[in-house]
């Protein structure tokens, strides 16, 4: 029988005494291109071809309701040198963001997780020591769709990410299609994120106004 969320994280916390442990995992997905792959472990591990780094964090008992749906989780990591919460002010906050949350054997780690649930991000508040997180169930409702905002002009990468494929010395951009033609000898103008052959009024590469027909 399938072990429930809250039962999978008690095994977790309560280590069993043999050679293996039940070890949470966390893909804390900030954007696109930024997700922090965490484990709770004394080491870093490998599983389903991905690095999971070894990181304080804890999750509290899983809140359920009559049914036994999950309503809420609360996970607090560790803020002690900051890096989580840099993360998120660098991306405004985690209004978009969601959370993996899996329990898998440590000796077994060639197979799927025992669990698997994934959450949308309630709240969050940092504090010296933990940044703290109020994991939701997915509310599909809420979700953007489409999921990227469609325009002329204005890239929808983040500045250096995979996607942007920039990694030069310049060290900001103001997402539009003149500057990324300024970049790399406008080499890296095939990368940009926006649409350009929408129709309507807009500027072209040269920041020229220009106006472009609806197509038939």
């Amino acid at each position: 029988m399938p072990l429930t969320l809250a039962a999978a994280i008690a095994l977790a916390k309560n280590r069993l005494s043999d050679d293996g442990a039940w070890l949470v995992l966390l893909d804390i997905v900030l954007d696109e291109s930024t997700v922090l792959y965490l484990v709770r472990n004394t080491e870093d591990i490998t599983w389903g071809g991905q690095t999971y780094t070894a990181f304080p964090f804890d999750v509290d008992d899983a809140k359920q309701s009559g049914d036994g749906s999950i309503q809420s989780v609360a996970i607090r990591v560790s803020n002690v040198m900051r890096a989580v919460q840099r993360q998120i002010e660098a991306l405004d906050g985690m209004g978009e963001a969601s959370v993996i949350l899996r329990v898998v054997y440590s000796e077994e780690l060639d197979e799927g997780a025992v669990i698997e649930e994934t959450f949308s991000v309630g709240s969050v508040s940092c504090s010296p020591e933990w940044v703290s997180i109020e994991l939701q169930p997915e509310n599909f409702w809420s979700q953007r769709c489409p999921r990227y905002t469609y325009t002329r002009q204005n890239c929808r990468w983040n500045f250096k990410s995979d996607e942007c494929g920039y990694s030069g010395a310049t060290a900001t951009c103001n997402k539009t299609m003149l500057a990324c033609a300024a970049m790399s000898g406008g080499s890296n103008i095939a990368r940009f994120g926006g649409f350009p052959a929408i129709p309507g009024v807009g500027f072209d590469e040269y920041g020229t106004a220009e106006s472009v027909a609806d197509a038939p």
